[in-house]
């Protein structure tokens, strides 16, 4: 995937990413090595005359998850850089 955007992005294409359900250990440093800008949620995007608000669906549910606590508790550290420099090493594309 990485070298997918990286092309992408060097034939002028401009890459924004936000975090999804199975992308959320992406960080800056992915990111930068594709070319690419790391987006937070709420994020305004200017586009096709109009502004256009991307969100990710799982603000929205993260109250429903009560059939395994583990699940919520990642979901709501998985953006805490802090936790995932700990969780995942120095050398990870999370930072």
């Amino acid at each position: 995937m990485a070298e997918k955007l990286t092309a992408l992005s060097q034939a002028g294409v401009i890459i924004k990413l936000m975090h999804g359900n199975r992308d959320f250990l992406m960080g800056d440093k992915f990111a930068q090595a594709c070319g690419a800008e790391l987006i937070e949620e709420p994020y305004l995007l200017q586009a096709f005359n109009d502004t256009l608000l991307l969100m990710h669906g799982m603000s929205y549910v993260l109250e429903t998850m009560t059939t395994c606590p583990l699940d919520l508790w990642f979901a709501t550290q998985s953006g805490n850089k802090n936790f995932l420099s700990t969780y995942l090493g120095p050398h990870s594309f999370c930072s």
